[in-house]
C-alpha cells in the first residue's frame, strides 16, 4: 500500500524538527498540528479502504487518490515553505529578511485553508464509504524465519529431464550447421532458469570453445548488445567504434574460428534474431544458438528446421516440492512433508497452475507465516485467485500485497531501473535512505535496516538474488523478475509514485507522478525527430526524483523541490557540462549520483551551492572534482572508482574510493568505514597522517605500483587495528628487511586480498595465525618455491584463490589446515608439480585448476585423482591467454 507510506513519509516530515522552529516563529504552529493530526486519523483507515479497494469498490479508490493528492499538496506547501524562509545552516541568520516578506505567511495560510477544506471533503467522503479505523499493520513480518543464504530462489525443481533435454540438442554432433534451439513459454515458466542451468553445466563447458550470453528483454538496443559482444569475446573497439556496421566483422571474425555458443535470452520479436544473426557465422562446426521466447512464432521464424522445445507445468508433485522449499519446511524423518500442511499445500499447487514464479512468489509469501495449516489456509481464503493466463500476475499482486507497509515502497522503486538490470545493494540501499523510505524508529543504522528490507524482499522471492557477499553473506548484486516488474511498474503508474518513460507511447500524456525515469536507451532515439530536449516537460515542477539512462535530459531550477537526482552510462561534451552545471544550480538535492558517467572535460561539482545535499553517489566517473565553498577541490574522481560523500565537508563520510588522492591528509573524515586508494603521485606520508584520524574504519584497500612501504603493512599502529575486517594491499611490499608477522596483520580480519607484492617468504605460516580469516586472494603475491600449511591453520577459511605464483613448486596441506574451505582456486601456476594433499579437506565443494601445466592436469586425472575424488564440483580449463 504505497498511499499508506506516502502517508508515513508525509507525518515525518510534519515532525521534523526545523520545520517546528519554522511554524512556531511564523505563529501557524497550531494549524500545521491540527494537519498531522488529520493525516495521522486518515492513516488509521488506509488499511480498511485498501481492502476494499482490492474488492473492487470504485468508490474507494478515488477517496484513496483524494488521500494521495491531499498528501502531495501538503508536503509541496511545506517544501516550498522551507525553501522560502531558507532551511539551511543560517536560517537563523536570514530569519530578519523572511519576516520582511509578509506574503510568505499569507501564502502558507491560503495553502493550509485549502488543505483544511480537501480533509473534510475526505472525512464526509469516509463516512459515506464506511472505510472503518483498523490497527495499523506491522512495518516488518510477524514471522521471520531463518533464510540460507546458500538457497538461490533461481532453483528449481523438476528440470533435470528438459536441462539433459536441451543439453542434447546442443551437444548433437549430427547437424554440423548453425542451428537455433529455443525455448517457448509463457511468463513465469522457467525459461531462462532452464537456460542458466544449461550453459553453466560442464558438459556445455567443455564442448563449445566460446560461450556468450546476451538479455534482449523488450527494449533492446542492437548496437548495444553487439557491443556487449564484442566485450565479452575480448574484442577490443575504438572510441569512434560505436555502430554495429564497425562491430559484426570483428566479432565474425572471432567467431568463425571457432565452435561457439551464444544464448539469446528473452526475445519479444523476431526482428532482434534477423539483426544479430548476421554477426553468429556459420562454418559447419557445430556452433549454436540458445534463445528463449514467449512467441512460438519467433522461434520457428528463427530455425524453420528446428522444432521449438516448448516448457512443461510442472506436475503436481514437482509444485508441491517447490512450494515447500520456498517456504523453507523441510522434510521431516520419512522424506514427507508434515501432514496438517500438505492440503493447504496442494490447494495452493493448485491454484498456482504449475508456474514455477507463481510458486516460489507463493512460497516466499508462506516463508513469513507461521508454518501451521491454520495460517495457511488464512492465506488461502485471503488470496485473489484465478485459474487462467492472469492466475501468475494475481499471485504476484497478492504477495506484493501482503507487503509490509515500509516495504511496499522500497520495491516499486525497483522500477526505476530498466529491464534485465543487474542491481547493485548498496546503490538501492543509497536511494532508499535518501528517498526516506527507511524508518528512523527501528534499531540501527537506516544503512542496516534497508539491508534486513532487501533480505525480506528476497525471502519473499520478489527479488533473485544474484551474488551475496564472501565475508557477511549479504546481498550484493540481485535481479527482478520481469513479470515482477511490471507488477511494480503498474503499482507505480496507479499511485502516481512513478513514472517510467522508455518508448514514444511514454510520451503522449503528462503525468503527476513523485518520481520520473528516462530509459532513453535505443538507437532509435537518437534518428526521432522527436525533441529529446522538450521530454521533461511531460513532468511537473514538483517532481522529487529524476533518474536517466543513457542520456540526460537538461532541465532548469524550475524543479526547486527535486531531492535526488540520478544519472547514469551518460557522456557530456562541454555543452552538456554546462546544462548540467546549469540545472544543478538552486536545487535542494539531497541526493546525487552519477554512475558511469564520462566528462569531456574537467567538470567541477559545487556542493556549496547544494545546501541540503546529504549524499553524493559517483561510480566509474571520469573528469569530474567535487569542489568546496571556495572552489577548492574537496574530492576528485579522476578514473574509475566509487565514492559516497556525506556532506557537509565530509564530516560523516563513510566510504571513498579514488585516484589521485592529492591533499588527502587535509580532508576531515573522522567517520569513515571504507577506504580505497589508487595511489600513484601523492606521499605515502599524506596517506599515514589520513590513517592516523580513522578511528572506525572496517575496509581499507591501496593500490601503487611503485610499491608500499612497510608503514602502510604493518596496520598495528592504526587506531582502527581492532576494527579492520577487510584489507587490499596491491604493489610490491617494501619489508626494508623487517620479517613478516601475525601482528603486522588486524586480528579480526575476514577477507585479505595481496596483490603484486612480490614476498620471498612463505606468507602462509604468518596468514595461517589469522583466526577469523574467511577469504584469502594471492595474485602474484609469493616468489618462492614452496608452501606449507600447518595442522590447525586457518581455522575459518572458505575461500582461496591463487593466481600466477610463477615460481611455486611445491605446496603442503596437513591434514587438520583450512577445516571449513569450500572453495579452491588455482590459476596459472605454471610450476606447481603436483595438487596438494586436498584429501586432507572434506568440506571442500569447488575446486578449479585454470590454466595449470599439462603434466600437472595429467596428474590430477591419474595418479592424483583420490586427492580430489571427494569433491563434488571440479573445473579443469585452459585459455589462450592468461588475465
Amino acid at each position: 500500500m504505497v498511499d499508506a507510506s506516502t502517508v508515513s513519509s508525509l507525518l515525518l516530515k510534519l515532525g521534523d524538527a526545523a520545520l517546528q522552529d519554522a511554524v512556531t516563529l511564523y505563529g501557524v504552529s497550531d494549524r500545521v498540528q491540527f494537519v498531522e493530526r488529520e493525516m495521522r486519523r486518515i492513516r488509521s483507515f488506509l488499511e480498511d479502504a485498501d481492502s476494499k479497494r482490492r474488492k473492487g469498490d470504485n468508490r474507494v479508490q478515488n477517496w484513496i487518490k483524494d488521500v494521495r493528492d491531499v498528501s502531495f499538496l501538503i508536503e509541496d506547501v511545506i517544501d516550498t515553505f522551507l525553501l522560502e524562509v531558507g532551511r539551511n545552516k543560517g536560517f537563523f541568520r536570514s530569519l530578519g529578511r523572511v519576516l520582511e516578506k509578509p506574503h510568505v505567511l499569507h501564502k502558507l495560510n491560503s495553502e493550509i485553508d485549502k488543505i483544511q477544506t480537501m480533509l473534510d471533503e475526505i472525512e464526509r467522503s469516509r463516512e459515506r464509504y464506511g472505510i472503518k479505523d483498523l490497527p495499523e499493520s506491522s512495518t516488518v513480518a510477524h514471522v521471520r524465519r531463518p533464510i540460507n543464504p546458500e538457497i538461490d530462489n533461481t532453483d528449481v525443481v523438476g528440470v533435470d529431464a528438459e536441462k539433459n533435454a536441451i543439453i542434447e540438442l546442443l551437444l548433437d554432433e549430427r547437424t554440423p550447421r548453425r542451428s537455433v534451439v529455443s525455448i517457448v513459454g509463457i511468463g513465469g515458466l522457467g525459461k531462462t532458469t532452464l537456460a542458466q542451468k544449461v550453459y553453466q553445466s560442464e558438459k556445455v563447458k567443455k564442448h563449445f570453445e566460446v560461450s556468450v550470453w546476451l538479455n534482449i528483454s523488450q527494449e533492446f538496443n542492437i548496437p548495444n548488445l553487439l557491443k556487449k559482444m564484442a566485450e565479452r569475446l575480448s574484442i577490443k573497439l575504438a572510441e569512434n567504434e560505436q555502430e554495429e556496421e564497425q562491430f559484426i566483422p570483428k566479432i565474425k571474425e572471432v567467431l568463425k574460428r571457432k565452435r561457439y555458443l551464444v544464448v539469446l535470452d528473452d526475445i519479444w520479436t523476431g526482428d532482434v534474431w534477423s539483426e544479430i544473426m548476421s554477426a553468429l557465422p556459420d562454418v559447419k562446426n557445430g556452433s549454436r544458438v540458445l534463445m528463449t521466447t514467449r512467441s512460438l512464432e519467433t522461434a520457428k521464424a528463427a530455425d524453420p528446421r528446428n522444432d521449438p522445445y516448448k516448457l512443461r507445468y510442472l506436475n503436481d508433485e514437482e509444485s508441491q516440492d517447490l512450494l515447500f522449499k520456498k517456504a523453507y519446511v523441510d522434510q521431516i524423518a520419512n522424506g514427507s512433508y508434515p501432514n496438517d500442511l500438505l492440503e493447504p499445500a496442494k490447494t495452493i499447487s493448485k491454484k498456482c497452475g504449475g508456474l514455477p514464479l507463481a510458486l516460489i512468489v507463493a512460497g516466499g509469501l508462506l516463508s513469513t507465516k507461521d508454518p501451521t495449516s491454520v495460517a495457511w489456509n488464512k492465506e488461502i481464503a485471503t488470496m485473489n485467485w484465478q485459474i487462467g493466463e492472469n492466475a501468475c500476475m494475481k499471485i504476484l499482486a497478492t504477495s506484493y500485497e501482503d507487503l509490509p507497509i515500509n516495504l511496499k515502497p522500497c520495491f516499486v522503486y525497483l522500477a526505476s531501473f530498466p529491464e534485465d538490470w543487474v542491481y547493485k545493494a548498496k546503490l538501492i540501499i543509497h536511494l532508499w535512505v535518501a528517498e526516506r523510505f527507511i524508518p528512523r524508529d527501528e534499531p540501527g543504522t537506516m544503512e542496516e535496516i534497508a539491508d534486513k528490507y532487501l533480505e525480506e524482499l528476497a525471502q519473499r522471492c520478489m527479488i533473485q538474488n544474484l551474488k551475496r557477499s564472501l565475508t557477511d553473506g549479504s546481498i550484493e548484486r540481485f535481479r527482478v523478475h520481469d513479470l515482477l516488474l511490471d507488477l511494480a511498474i503498474q503499482e507505480a503508474k496507479q499511485k502516481s509514485f512513478l513514472k517510467v518513460f522508455s518508448k514514444r507511447a511514454d510520451f503522449e500524456n503528462n503525468t503527476d507522478a513523485r518520481r520520473a525515469t528516462f530509459q532513453l536507451r535505443d538507437s532509435s532515439w537518437k534518428h526521432s525527430s522527436f525533441d529529446q530536449n522538450k521530454m521533461i516537460e511531460y513532468t511537473k515542477p514538483n517532481v522529487r526524483t529524476l533518474i536517466f539512462f543513457g542520456k540526460m535530459i537538461p532541465f532548469d531550477s524550475q524543479f526547486k523541490l527535486l531531492r535526488v537526482l540520478m544519472v547514469q552510462n551518460c557522456d557530456f561534451d562541454g555543452k552538456q557540462q554546462s546544462s548540467l552545471k546549469k540545472s544543478l544550480k538552486g536545487l535542494t538535492l539531497r541526493c546525487l549520483a552519477l554512475i558511469g558517467c564520462n566528462f569531456e572535460h574537467e567538470f567541477y561539482l559545487p556542493v556549496a551551492h547544494l545546501r541540503n545535499l546529504q549524499t553524493i553517489e559517483l561510480q566509474g566517473v571520469e573528469n569530474l572534482v567535487v569542489s568546496g565553498p571556495f572552489g577548492q577541490p574537496i574530492l576528485q574522481c579522476l578514473g574509475r572508482g566509487l565514492a559516497r560523500a556525506d556532506l557537509p565537508y565530509l564530516q560523516s563520510l563513510q566510504t571513498l574510493e579514488i585516484w589521485k588522492p592529492a591533499g588527502i591528509e587535509l580532508l576531515n573524515m573522522p567517520s569513515l568505514v571504507r577506504l580505497s586508494l589508487i595511489n600513484k603521485t601523492t606521499s605515502w606520508k599524506s596517506i599515514v597522517t589520513l590513517l592516523s584520524k580513522l578511528n572506525f574504519l572496517v575496509c581499507l584497500k591501496i593500490t601503487n605500483e611503485n610499491g608500499i612501504p612497510i608503514d602502510i603493512i604493518n596496520t598495528r599502529s592504526l587506531p582502527s587495528y581492532d576494527l579492520l575486517r577487510t584489507l587490499s594491499l596491491e604493489g610490491k611490499w617494501r619489508l626494508e628487511g623487517v620479517t613478516l608477522n601475525v601482528d603486522m596483520f588486524p586480528p579480526h580480519l575476514t577477507e585479505l586480498t595481496l596483490w603484486r607484492s612480490a614476498i620471498d617468504q612463505d606468507p602462509m605460516p604468518i596468514l595461517e595465525k589469522l583466526q577469523c580469516l574467511k577469504v584469502l586472494q594471492l595474485y602474484v603475491a609469493y616468489t618462492g618455491k614452496q608452501m606449507i600449511c600447518s595442522r590447525g591453520g586457518f581455522p575459518q577459511l572458505q575461500k582461496l584463490k591463487l593466481f600466477l605464483l610463477k615460481e611455486l613448486e611445491e605446496w603442503k596441506i596437513e591434514e587438520g589446515a583450512m577445516p571449513m574451505l569450500n572453495h579452491l582456486k588455482i590459476w596459472d601456476c605454471r610450476r606447481l608439480k603436483m595438487v596438494p594433499d586436498l584429501q586432507h579437506v572434506p568440506t571442500l565443494n569447488v575446486l578449479e585448476l585454470l590454466n595449470m601445466p599439462e603434466e600437472f592436469e595429467r596428474r590430477v586425472k591419474n595418479e592424483d585423482q583420490h586427492k580430489i575424488e571427494h569433491i563434488p564440483s571440479i573445473i579443469i580449463e585452459r585459455f589462450l591467454f592468461s588475465t
